[in-house]
């Protein structure tokens, strides 16, 4: 007994219970309540706009610089095609020239033997050769064997020459037509 007098719980004994402290039940003010959400519903909407602009504008810009470098790439594509073009236009033009001068020279009987008919030869074979990269494989073994024809068999090479040309336009109408099947023209 003399534990209980000191105050001490005895060894084995529950602690006394003490009274439950009770917390008053926590109300929010209807005030307080209504600013926060009007402060809510006025910041959602500009946050939210402010967030979309900054979205749209960079995607704008990321596409707006895609189709700039396409533009770009398609144009110079374009450049070099239309140079290339003109070339072999120019290639079989001069070509072609030549190819009928000869024809005339070999006609004329007075100068089919001539110095002069050899040096067309001469030329037209190797213009030929010079411009075989602006003309294509059939184009340039149709030139061969008109060259041949003038060497060999004069009296055949108007027929080489009507070939040679048929060759040539055909090639270059459908040159010209391709780029109006994807939708771009050549000036």
């Amino acid at each position: 007994m003399a534990n209980t007098e000191s105050g001490a719980a005895p060894k084995g004994a529950e602690p006394p219970v003490q009274a439950a402290t009770v917390h008053p039940p926590v109300t929010i003010n209807p005030r307080e309540t209504s600013k926060i959400w009007q402060l809510i519903t006025l910041l959602a909407p500009v946050l939210l706009t402010a967030w979309l602009t900054f979205s749209f504008n960079n995607t704008e810009k990321r596409i707006s610089a895609t189709m700039d470098s396409q533009t770009q790439r398609l144009d110079s594509q374009l450049r070099v095609s239309e140079e290339l073009f003109k070339r072999q236009v120019d290639t079989y033009d001069k070509l072609y020239g030549q190819l009928v001068l000869l024809e005339a020279k070999l006609q004329d009987q007075t100068t089919a033997n001539s110095k002069e008919t050899a040096d067309l030869l001469t030329e037209l074979s190797q213009a030929r050769a010079m411009n075989e990269l602006h003309m294509s494989k059939t184009v340039s073994e149709q030139m061969r064997e008109a060259w041949r024809a003038a060497v060999q068999h004069p009296d055949a090479l108007a027929v080489k020459i009507a070939a040679v040309e048929d060759q040539m336009k055909s090639e270059l109408e459908s040159k010209m037509q391709e780029p109006a099947k994807s939708g771009h023209a050549i000036p």
